[in-house]
């Protein structure tokens, strides 16, 4: 658990003189926001400047094979989904139409570039789930808009 950060502006009439000590007592919020801090590198472990990372939200609304599949309701469960469970392992509707446990289920909440050390960050909301990819692409040959034909 995190506490909100708080501000206290101490200008105008609150202002300290010169040779005066001020004690104040803080009274801190609980903080319900959450943050993701990540680093990008490549594999020799250089950071990656410019690369793209974009965050998902996953949709609760649907629920994955396994976790449909509780013990108590393993054999029913099995038989109800063993056709589809086939059909998704023979790689048949392999998101095309759709993901057989919606992890395609994905909505963008937002997207960054990570800096000149490689990093990024989203605040977000607590208690949900998020998936990021991240992008890079390094032309060979930057094009020349100002070049003359």
């Amino acid at each position: 658990m995190g506490w909100k950060l708080s501000r206290i502006d101490l200008t105008g009439c609150h202002q300290i003189k010169p040779n005066e000590e001020i004690d104040l007592c803080i009274e801190l919020e609980k903080e319900f926001r959450a943050a993701i801090h990540g680093v990008v590198k490549f594999p020799n472990g250089k950071p990656v400047e410019g690369a793209v990372v974009k965050l998902f939200k996953k949709n609760k609304e649907y629920k994955s094979y396994e976790s449909k599949c509780e013990k108590k309701y393993e054999e029913k469960c099995e038989e109800k989904y063993e056709k589809e469970y086939e059909k998704f392992e023979k790689g048949y509707d392999k998101g095309y139409d759709k993901c057989f446990d919606k992890d395609c289920d994905l909505i963008p909440v937002t997207f960054t570039f990570t800096d000149e050390c490689g990093q990024f960050l989203f605040g977000v909301e607590s208690e949900k789930d998020y998936v990021i990819k991240v992008f890079f692409y390094k032309p060979e040959k930057y094009p020349n808009c100002h070049e003359k034909k």
